[in-house]
């Protein structure tokens, strides 16, 4: 997952940033600057990388990795919830009219991340590129680091904002 994160800002970050004169980079096929799988995935192959669509095409990504890519799994999390039904009722009925229910099903965002479940859960790939081997570890240290500063719950938003310098 952070993979995928880091994989989908860093070409899209730069995007928004770099020279006009290097914004054929961006549809080159041998750069690793490369967008254009992104760009058919997110549905939009005919978006051409110019000055003035730089912009269009960030955000159309954006849109895609964040919130369209995600509905099929929603559909099916909805379809999933109104088929268990007890009495005629479905789990997703209960879930609108009880808020204890919706709680217990859907705990709400602390703002908090426990270092030691953050580990846990994240995903490396194996790769033999010391580049990336150096960011996995840095990025190990990182959280480290936050967490020796005293609370054991890492702010999301300390988080977000400290590894985007």
């Amino acid at each position: 997952m952070i993979v995928m994160f880091v994989y989908f800002m860093f070409p899209c970050e730069q995007l928004l940033q770099c020279k006009k004169e290097l914004l054929a980079d961006f549809t080159n096929s041998s750069s690793p600057m490369n967008i254009s799988e992104l760009l058919i995935s997110a549905g939009y192959p005919h978006i051409s990388i110019t000055e003035e669509r730089r912009h269009l095409a960030y955000e159309c990504i954006l849109v895609y990795e964040v919130i369209t890519k995600r509905i099929p799994a929603l559909d099916d999390l909805r379809k999933g919830l109104a088929s268990v039904k007890v009495s005629q009722t479905t789990l997703l009925d209960l879930l609108g009219r009880l808020p204890d229910v919706q709680q217990r099903v859907f705990p709400p965002h602390t703002g908090k991340i426990d270092v030691m479940m953050l580990k846990l859960h994240m995903e490396w790939r194996e790769t033999a590129d010391p580049v990336n081997q150096t960011a996995q570890q840095f990025f190990l240290h990182y959280i480290d680091e936050l967490h020796e500063k005293g609370d054991p719950n890492i702010s999301y938003d300390y988080l977000h904002v400290h590894s985007s310098r």
